[in-house]
């Protein structure tokens, strides 16, 4: 029988908090990137917005009024576009990043489960070798069944990129014929 071995204990604690903090610092990335969008959003927000108001104090007729609401709102629905396709961005990446982490980490715990069972399996006793073969059995399911959902998240996460794809190229292409 295998007996517990604290060392590699240790070692498996060890990857699951390094794991654990490797997603953390994915994450913490991705905020970070998020926020500086934010604040170079709000700084180019706070410029135009300045100038946008000695414009409206230069103002002489409502006509002009008019004319400068027209010009203005094109420019703001693109930037509008332009920073949902930065956050969208940003998402996909982190999103791919979370998947290449947490596949590698599934790996490797699979393949470690899949030798303590072969190294079960060798040092069983007589007459076990039905429990092994359903133990075997059981990981392969496993196996399979995360092989499943990774591929159906991969073609949802397609398709929702695909389809949020255009729908900015159909929102610009709508703004580009209002302006």
């Amino acid at each position: 029988m295998t007996q517990f071995n604290p060392e590699q204990f240790a070692a498996s604690q060890q990857a699951t908090v390094g794991a654990a903090f490797a997603l953390s610092n994915k994450l913490l990335d991705a905020v970070m990137k998020l926020n500086d969008l934010n604040v170079q959003t709000v700084r180019v927000g706070f410029a135009e917005g300045q100038e946008s108001a000695q414009k409206m104090l230069s103002i002489k007729s409502p006509q002009e009024m008019v004319a400068l609401q027209a010009t203005m709102s094109y420019p703001l629905l693109q930037k509008s576009i332009a920073y949902s396709r930065h956050v969208l961005a940003i998402a996909s990446e982190t999103r791919t990043e979370f998947e290449s982490l947490l596949d590698s980490q599934y790996k490797q715990f699979s393949d470690k489960l899949g030798a303590f069972v072969d190294s079960a399996s060798t040092n069983a006793p007589p007459g076990t070798e039905g429990s092994v073969t359903a133990l075997k059995s059981v990981l392969d399911a496993a196996n399979k069944t995360y092989e499943t959902v990774r591929q159906a998240n991969r073609q949802a996460n397609k398709a929702l990129d695909d389809n949020l794809a255009a729908a900015a190229a159909a929102v610009s292409s709508a703004s580009q014929h209002v302006a």
